[in-house]
């Protein structure tokens, strides 16, 4: 009985001491297999990796990093309405991830920068010029109908693993290029208010000049 007692103690130890050991490995593996699922294509996850023109311009001053650094992410593209014979699309503008870089035949200029990069987009026929990408926020819709988009090809979606490593690669691009812009922002304004303030100051100057 005494041995009997000994053996069923070290054996609910033993099944105690499993069951600790799975507790503890549960997140890591909860975590793991989370990584591996796709990542949610809402607006606030595609916002931390979508970069506007302005940005992609100032990227393509890397060539090192520039293909590196834009394939995975977001941008907004201006479709060309008059080029299309058949299936002509609805909207101005549609979002696309970047799938990958070519080289056109003819270089070709945006703001004082001579390029032959072009860029592929998912969901469309052809590479784009970085000159046809938008300088604005996407809007919600635009959001909607990538999602719908996507579904038709799964395979070809960003796991939140590869989601996170993207976010990572380009948050101090997009974070430098956002603080730039409002510095110009706020110059602009600080400017107009100077001027108001003058001609108030001297209307009938103002008017004979």
């Amino acid at each position: 009985m005494l041995a009997s007692s000994k053996d069923n103690t070290d054996s609910i130890m033993k099944r105690k001491g499993q069951i600790m050991n799975f507790e503890l490995s549960t997140p890591e593996e909860v975590s793991e297999r989370y990584k591996r699922c796709f990542a949610s294509l809402v607006c606030d996850n595609i916002k931390l990796i979508y970069l506007k023109r302005t940005l992609v311009i100032d990227l393509l001053k890397q060539p090192d990093t520039f293909e590196c650094k834009v394939t995975g992410c977001f941008v907004r593209v201006k479709n060309d309405l008059k080029g299309y014979s058949h299936h002509k699309p609805q909207k101005l503008y549609q979002l696309g991830q970047v799938t990958g870089i070519n080289k056109s035949s003819e270089e070709y200029k945006i703001r004082d920068i001579s390029t032959n990069i072009l860029l592929c987009i998912s969901n469309m026929w052809s590479d784009v010029k970085i000159s046809v990408l938008s300088d604005e926020d996407f809007e919600e819709e635009e959001c909607e109908d990538l999602r719908m988009l996507s579904q038709k090809e799964p395979s070809k979606r960003q796991t939140v693993a590869e989601f996170e490593e993207k976010v990572r690669s380009v948050h101090g691009d997009i974070l430098s290029h956002w603080i730039n812009k409002e510095l110009l922002r706020l110059d602009r304004l600080i400017e107009m208010a100077n001027e108001k303030g003058w001609r108030d100051e001297y209307p009938y100057q103002i008017e004979f000049f």
